[in-house]
């Protein structure tokens, strides 16, 4: 759906909000990389995530948020990213 959001865990969140997270696989490395050629992430926001993936060599998954406590992502995390894209 073209005006569809993705509002999952992206790169830029395991920085903002010091995530906890696993390092890179070979496997990982090579997806990203061949996304950074694929037309669907052809844009600013998914580029400039996608490196920031490689240089961090990082990444994370929804429950590196349970670390925050139980409120965190419907209290912050949600309500950030809904503003962020212009939903709230």
């Amino acid at each position: 759906t073209p005006g569809a959001h993705f509002v999952g865990v992206q790169p830029s969140d395991i920085v903002e909000y010091e995530l906890s997270t696993d390092k890179l696989t070979d496997k990982d490395v090579s997806a990203l990389r061949s996304e950074l050629s694929d037309p669907r992430f052809e844009n600013d926001y998914w580029k400039e995530q996608i490196n920031l993936q490689l240089n961090i060599n990082k990444k994370a998954e929804q429950q590196a948020f349970a670390g925050k406590g139980l409120d965190f992502v419907t209290d912050t995390y949600l309500p950030d990213r809904l503003s962020e894209l212009g939903v709230i």
